[in-house]
């Protein structure tokens, strides 16, 4: 029942992580004005703003002009619950359970971002750094040291890459970096990490094999951050004891 619910968070949460999407790489508030039609400005109303129903009930078009409504839309709304009911499922009903939604929820907008805008906007992960320190502070889980030493790793480890790629990796990759290593600590989050760089690599090799990227073509990275911290959350003790059980 509590991940059921959980999951219901997630959906409503993912609908806000739609106009963070939207707004945030524009510079536009988050709450005025409210939610309309990007192309007849139409503001919605309560029956359009069902999380994944209402989308499919238009058949991904709005109401009011007809004009298509992105499947991006109800994915996010969908990933966001099931990772909700997920992290539930797996921690049950504990601080760390709010720390990690709250970093999913950032985790996702900035792959969201990303891939719509090529921009991890400071407006996101700025006031993330600050808040996860705050929260590790009050609620320590994790622990203010491995908070602190996760922010300061995991961004210098990302921050020395994009010096040395020059370009490749920019300085949204690195604060979002440090944002994970501040609510992960510094054992998640160099799990974490570590899975990014794995899946980067995997689907950037199959997008060279099937011809659609180059070498040096740029590839959003925040989605394989996201996948990554996200797998660290919900995987990290069995991975970690996987792992040093074979060494």
């Amino acid at each position: 029942m509590l991940p059921a619910l959980a999951g219901v968070v997630g959906l409503v949460v993912g609908s806000f992580i739609n106009v963070l999407i939207w707004r945030l790489p524009r510079g536009e508030s988050v709450v005025h004005p409210p939610s309309h039609c990007p192309s007849c400005q139409h503001r919605l109303g309560a029956r359009d703003l069902v999380p994944v129903l209402s989308w499919v009930l238009l058949r991904g078009r709005c109401r009011y002009c007809g004009s298509p409504v992105p499947a991006s839309y109800p994915l996010v709304e969908a990933v966001t619950g099931a990772v909700f009911a997920a992290l539930v499922a797996v921690h049950g009903l504990h601080p760390r359970t709010a720390g990690y939604a709250i970093l999913a929820t950032i985790l996702i907008t900035a792959a969201g971002t990303d891939m719509r805008s090529r921009l991890i906007p400071n407006r996101l992960t700025l006031p993330a750094i600050a808040f996860a320190l705050a929260w590790s502070a009050a609620v320590r889980v994790p622990h203010l040291t491995s908070s602190l030493l996760g922010l300061v790793i995991a961004g210098g480890l990302f921050l020395v890459i994009a010096i040395l790629s020059r370009g490749g990796m920019g300085g949204g990759d690195v604060k979002l970096a440090a944002a994970a290593g501040a609510f992960l600590g510094l054992r998640y989050s160099l799990l974490g990490l570590f899975l990014a760089f794995i899946f980067g690599a995997v689907v950037g090799l199959i997008l060279m094999a099937l011809g659609k990227k180059k070498r040096r073509d740029h590839i959003p990275f925040a989605p394989f951050i996201a996948a990554g911290c996200l797998a660290a959350m919900l995987f990290g003790d069995p991975i970690l004891q996987w792992y040093l059980g074979i060494r």
